[in-house]
């Protein structure tokens, strides 16, 4: 009778205090997301209408495809395409499966115009491949993480930030929890320099 008692688990305040933190953390995440998507519920769903040929087009070649992230682990069925046009700008793009296993895109018509989402380091030759970097629980898929190809040959992993397109029409995910998806347009640091120089030099001429 004692040796059954003594192989019972204990059971400390704090980790059932642990337990409820994380439950009512998980919770609040959910009703979050959920208020998120219906706040935008009325905004227009743009398709996945885009062929691979229309965004290769307007973005460049698509370079890799990698896993979308999301706010929790309820779905991660979403992808993003990287794409890199003839500016070295490099486009971030939810895309799909449509028919015969093809590849479709989710582009809105003003995309394009769209600002910076982050900026890539100066030495970056290419992107090699993407992927999620993970959290420290299971209650987020992270950040997109890219692994880059520098002047030097080197390989080198860089986190980078995305940007909501704010228009009528939004493109949603795929999974759940259903919520509005964000875009990526990343430039290489001297380029975007060069870019705010040559913008800077004509607007002051222009004031002559």
């Amino acid at each position: 009778m004692m040796e059954s008692m003594k192989k019972r688990p204990v059971y400390k305040s704090s980790d059932r205090h642990f337990s409820a933190i994380k439950s009512s953390i998980t919770l609040s995440l959910i009703f979050f997301v959920a208020f998120v998507s219906a706040c935008v519920e009325e905004r227009p769903r743009h398709g996945y209408t885009n062929s691979a040929e229309e965004l290769e087009k307007r973005f460049g070649k698509i370079i890799t495809v990698a896993n979308l992230p999301t706010p929790d682990q309820y779905g991660t069925g979403d992808k993003i395409g990287l794409f890199r046009d003839k500016d070295d700008t490099f486009w971030g793009i939810p895309v799909s499966v449509g028919e015969n296993q093809s590849l479709v895109g989710c582009a809105p018509p003003n995309l394009d115009s769209i600002q910076v989402s982050d900026t890539l380091p100066s030495d970056t030759v290419k992107i090699v491949g993407a992927a999620n970097e993970p959290t420290d629980w299971r209650g987020g898929t992270g950040s997109l993480k890219l692994l880059l190809l520098t002047s030097q040959n080197k390989l080198r992993w860089r986190t980078v930030k995305a940007v909501s397109l704010e228009t009528n029409s939004v493109c949603w995910s795929k999974s759940d929890p259903v919520h509005p998806l964000e875009f990526y347009r990343l430039v290489i640091a001297d380029k975007e320099e060069k870019e705010k120089e040559s913008s800077l030099n004509s607007n002051s001429q222009s004031n002559r």
